[in-house]
């Protein structure tokens, strides 16, 4: 069940879904919480009908949200409910 973030809920491993970005790569994980900046890494998979590959080119999108935006009241960002963090 997702539900919309909190602040309790921002924390390094966290698994996050942006319900505005369309597509397959609506989901990223939180890298870091430093002050007021939350970084997340959004992962991408790119393929070519041109050129076909045993290793497909993967990549990730890093970029940061400032806290307050991210769990402000109409945020569409949400976690799931029950614990999603990575272990490491």
């Amino acid at each position: 069940m997702w539900q919309k973030i909190t602040k309790a809920d921002v924390v390094r491993g966290r698994i996050i879904r942006l319900d505005s970005m369309d597509g397959a790569y609506n989901m990223a994980t939180i890298l870091s919480v430093k002050e007021d900046e939350v970084t997340i890494a959004r992962p991408m998979a790119y393929a070519s009908e041109h050129y076909d590959m045993k290793q497909p080119y993967l990549y990730s999108e890093v970029f940061s949200i400032r806290l307050e935006k991210m769990c402000a009241e109409n945020t569409d960002i949400h976690v799931y409910n029950g614990g999603s963090l990575l272990t490491t």
